[in-house]
Order: C-alpha cells, then structure tokens, then sequence
C-alpha cells in the first residue's frame, strides 16, 4: 500500500554531454534533507524509471537537477503523469555543476554515438541494453513521438539530412532531451548546437590508394579487391608489425574485434513505426516487446548461428565473433577468412589503440602480436590474440609498455619486453620462467615478472 507521508528526491547531472543520474548527492538542499534518496542510476530509459518510481511507493518526488537536463526531468513527470497521478513529481533547478564536467562542446557525445553506430564497438556487458543509436527517416520519427520513453537516455538519433527541418529541429530542441544529428555524405550535422563533424566514408581500396589520413574515417569491405587489399596489409603487419594506415575505423568493426554485440541490442535502422531492424541486420526490435525478452531473443539467435556454423569445434571460436548479422552466401567466406587471418583481431586492437593515444612517431613503431614476435624466439608462437590493453613495441633498440588505460607509452628494458611478449601471447608463469632462463640465463625473472605484472594489471577500462 502506498505510504501517505513517504516523500524522495533524486538528482540528474549533465557530465560531458551524457544525462547522468546520481547514486547518492551532497547537493540535496536543506529544504529537503529529510527526504528518502531515490537512486535511479541503474535506469537506462524513461519507463525503467517510472517502474523505479512507482515501486518506491511514493506520495511526492523532487527532481533535482541543472538546466541542461532539464527536458530529460520534464519527460519524466508526463511520464509519471500518464502512469502513476498518485505520485506529486515536481521539478527543481539548481546551478552547481559536477566537479568531473568538462566544458560541453556540444560535438562528443554525438561523435562518439556515430562511431559506436557505424563500427558496432560497445562496451563489453554482460546485462541486456536499451536501444542507443538509431537511424530513421522524418516520417519513422515523427510517427514515434514516445520515442523517448522506449530508448537509452543518452541516445543519438541520426536522420538523413535531406530530412533537415529547422521548424522540427527548433521544436524537438523545446521538447525532447535526445540528441538529433543529420548524417550528410561528409559531415555530421548537430542540432542542438549547429557544429559540422566532417567524416569520410570509402571501401578498403579507395583508402588505401588515398593514403587519408584524417579522423573519421569509415571503410567498407564489401569486394573482392578490398579483401584482396586487407590480406596485403595483414600480410605486411605478420611480417613487420606495423601498421601501414591506421587512420580508420571499419564499418561494423564489431564483426573483426571477436565480440559480436547483437545481443545488448544497442543500435538499429527504423523500419516501421513500432519495429527497428537491430545491428544492420534483419533481426527486428519491436517496442511493443519487453527489452529482456528481446536480449533472450537474440542469445537464442547467436546460439543457433553458431549451431549451424558448427563453431563450436572451429579451431578459432574462442576468439572469434561468430557474427550474427552475415548474410548466408557470406557466412562460408567469413569463416575461412577468420580461419586463416586470426592476425585481424590483433590489427584492428593496434590500430585502435594508435588511434586513442595519438602515439607520434607510428611509423618508427613495430608491434608484438599473435603473429610476429619482438623479443621471443620465432618458433614461440602466440597462443592467441592480444586481449590486454597492453601493447608492446619496439623502436630501433628501444622497447616500450603502451597502456590504454592511463594513456602511457612506458620504456622497459629488453627483460621486462621479454616478459611482457610471453604474457600478451598467453603464456602462463611457469612457461613464462622457462623460456626467460633459455634465452636470457644471466636475466633476473623474478624482478622482470613482478614489474611486467604492475604494468598489465591496471585497471582495465574497456
């Protein structure tokens, strides 16, 4: 039964661009101290919220939070006001900012919402998502004007830009908190704050003749000469570990990187006015649907992908995506392309991690992988591909640790290197110890391993 007195406040910030509601809050004013704290960090969209909401019971919320979330809180007293009249939800605004904001240049979050739409590249989470990145048409968005409560909060939608409308965008500005962006053939267009993210979009072979060496860049591969092209450029990296372009990113990347995120349902193409086709594939997301039924729905999928492929006894499923978005015809020429190329994984994480760094001097830089060795003997061959955010490279006689998570490029001596080289390809301690005393008998392991296990042990933040 609902408590008469029982009344709760929660606090919503703007950090970076993304809507971010608090676990708990010291902004609370004194005016409402002796309100219960209702946490709602856990809820990805505006019905998780409102279920939140209506479980605590409540006679009266306070929603606390900065003019930039403004709309987001709005959206959620109609929410509340269409569910639960029972509940007062009430709206205040307070002018203190988190310490952890950076000036909002309006262009972040929609760049990195396109990235993570044209490449497939999430997080890795073992939880079922809400929809976040969606393409659609005016007519597909317009015939949605509830949109909002179905998808992520932070999510990005993304029309073409013939669809442009200033009146639309002007309204949508007034009412709604997620993001529209217009997709041009070079740039992406921002609504809320009128900025232009140029973008280039070529196949493997046209950037590779190019030699573009310009942020945002998407490649397609869709060719026979593109693959002819990606097999030269794998067979250069075997060989040399380096990579000869890394300015790029790969349309659905996802499908080269050994996860496939079909199942966390993250991105999708509208087609009708209920349904939206999940992953650039035909798997349909309905609304109407509840979102765990949905996840279940897709781990299903993936398992019967992966039943009929046989990957179960394939000598690379571990380490493979098993893409569940191929076209049939495509499926025996992905398997023997992964069978035989085990190095892209190794490729596309070097290249990323080049890219995330803004490393100088690439050019002068080889790299340890699956495939090619810097300081082991040849016949040590890796045991799979790289999965630590940990890579190693040599520069003439120079070895360095490069570590994504505190953004480090460390020199280590050759012992160190030789240590780090055993640990990245899979080897365990014992192996490890061995292979060092062949090879490096007036070398000290124990030093070497405890310092190379400070280096691959920081927190990851994948």
């Amino acid at each position: 039964m609902r408590s008469k007195e029982k009344r709760g406040v929660s606090v919503c910030e703007s950090r970076n661009g993304e809507y971010c509601f608090l676990e708990k809050s010291d902004k609370i004013p004194e005016e409402l101290k002796n309100y219960s704290y209702i946490d709602l960090s856990a809820c990805q969209c505006i019905e998780e919220m409102a279920a939140a909401i209506i479980d605590e019971e409540l006679k009266e919320l306070v929603l606390l939070g900065t003019k930039e979330v403004y709309n987001l809180l709005k959206a959620l007293v109609r929410k509340m006001n269409q569910v639960d009249e029972h509940v007062m939800v009430t709206i205040q605004i307070c002018e203190c900012k988190s310490k952890e904001n950076r000036k909002d240049t309006g262009t972040s979050r929609e760049e990195a919402a396109l990235h993570a739409f044209l490449t497939g590249n999430y997080p890795k989470t073992e939880n079922y998502e809400t929809l976040s990145e969606l393409y659609g048409t005016k007519k597909w968005l317009l015939n949605n004007p509830d949109l909002y409560g179905k998808i992520d909060i932070n999510s990005t939608i993304f029309l073409s830009s013939s669809d442009y409308d200033a009146e639309m965008v002007n309204k949508w500005k007034e009412e709604q908190f997620l993001s529209l962006c217009f997709l041009d053939k070079d740039k992406l267009y921002v609504s809320r704050s009128q900025d232009k993210i140029p973008w280039i979009f070529a196949s493997y072979l046209e950037f590779s003749k190019q030699e573009i060496t310009k942020q945002n860049t998407y490649i397609s591969i869709e060719s026979k000469e593109d693959f002819e092209k990606l097999c030269e450029d794998l067979a250069y990296f075997s060989a040399t570990g380096k990579v000869r372009n890394c300015h790029f990113y790969l349309l659905d990347e996802c499908r080269w990187t050994g996860q496939c995120t079909l199942q966390y349902q993250r991105r999708g193409k509208g087609i009708t006015d209920k349904t939206v086709e999940v992953c650039q594939t035909d798997h349909i997301y309905d609304f109407t649907q509840d979102p765990y039924w949905q996840f279940e729905k897709w781990k299903q999928v993936k398992e019967q992908a992966e039943t009929k492929r046989n990957c179960k006894h394939c000598a690379v499923q571990a380490w493979c995506s098993k893409c569940s978005g191929l076209q049939d015809d495509h499926v025996t020429e992905f398997c023997d392309f992964m069978q035989n190329h085990m190095e892209i994984l190794d490729y596309i994480r070097i290249k990323n991690v080049i890219l995330a760094m803004e490393l100088d001097g690439v050019e002068e830089l080889s790299f340890a992988h699956y495939n090619h060795a810097l300081v082991l003997p040849e016949h040590v061959k890796g045991k799979k591909p790289l999965t630590h955010w940990v890579l190693l490279a040599r520069s003439k006689e120079d070895y360095f640790a490069i570590r994504l998570q505190d953004r480090r490029k460390e020199k280590i001596s050759q012992e160190q290197a030789f240590v780090l080289e055993a640990v990245l390809k899979g080897y365990h301690e014992k192996a490890v110890k061995e292979l060092f005393h062949e090879n490096c008998p007036e070398g000290n392991f124990e030093r070497a391993w405890i310092q190379v296990r400070q280096i691959v042990t920081v927190k990851n933040r994948e």
